[in-house]
């Protein structure tokens, strides 16, 4: 009884000589020493490393993106700015401002009947002025554009072979205007009758 009583008291003098101070201390020299450790402090300053490179790396490609960014949207500008300049000086240059264009560009105004929608008979809309300006002639079953352009210019060549002021620079057009000259003489050709041919077949055949 005696000894067991002797260990009990020697279990809580061991007991009460550990208070709740030097637990807390004792384990703040623990962990110190475990931070110490080389294994551990090595880890945790590799991973503080690695994340400090990895922020500067990220933010060294953030800049390098906002650089190529800035300057695509600076040469996408200058290409735009490019582009409207060319669009306005080739639409200055394409623009035809000749005798030609401004006939043409006037008949072609000439011959839309303004009056009609389109939507509902674009033929009459597009032609219906010319039609109006260019009657159906004697002797025609069909008139159109491409006939009045023949007739026109079969009225150029009969002016330029009747009209004898016309300078004449080449032997073509003098043969030609000769030729025209000689078949609408008509008196003359009675007058002859089948003379000239008769001579041409002498000559040839003898």
């Amino acid at each position: 009884m005696s000894v067991a009583l002797r260990n009990l008291n020697n279990n809580m003098s061991s007991y009460k000589g550990t208070t709740l101070e030097d637990e807390e201390v004792s384990d703040v020299v623990i962990e110190e020493g475990q931070m110490d450790g080389p294994e551990v402090g090595f880890s945790y300053r590799r991973l503080i490393d690695w994340n400090s490179a990895l922020i500067k790396k990220r933010s060294g490609l953030e800049r390098l993106l906002f650089a190529v960014i800035f300057i695509l949207s600076l040469v996408l500008l200058v290409c735009i700015i490019a582009l409207i300049v060319n669009y306005q000086n080739d639409l200055s240059r394409t623009l035809c401002l000749t005798e030609t264009c401004v006939q043409i560009s006037g008949s072609i105004l000439a011959s839309v009947n303004w009056a009609v929608d389109p939507c509902e008979d674009f033929y009459k809309y597009a032609c219906g002025g010319w039609v109006k300006k260019n009657p159906l002639p004697d002797g025609q079953s069909r008139w159109n554009t491409f006939n009045n352009l023949i007739d026109h210019n079969q009225a150029i060549i009969r002016n330029f072979l009747e009209n004898k002021t016309m300078n004449v620079t080449s032997e073509a057009e003098r043969k030609a205007r000769k030729f025209y000259v000689a078949c609408m003489h008509e008196d003359r050709i009675e007058e002859l009758g089948s003379k000239p041919l008769e001579d041409v077949i002498e000559k040839v055949f003898h």
